[in-house]
């Protein structure tokens, strides 16, 4: 069975989502179906912006805290 089949109306938490491997993650989930929180260190606003940026258009949210 595929990872969509699985998948669905299921919510992944990636945590530090805005960095390289993490933004990765919460793509590839994203394209698979599933709706996805970033969770990540406060950061600056640019960076925050150039991550939601990249999401647009994905089911992705950004959630920032110290897990």
């Amino acid at each position: 069975m595929s990872l969509a089949t699985h998948t669905r109306r299921r919510v992944a938490l990636v945590t530090g989502g805005t960095g390289g491997i993490g933004r990765e993650t919460c793509r590839q989930l994203a394209q698979a179906g599933l709706r996805v929180v970033a969770a990540d260190l406060p950061g600056d606003a640019a960076r925050q912006q150039e991550f939601a940026q990249a999401m647009q258009g994905l089911d992705v949210s950004f959630v920032a805290m110290d897990v």
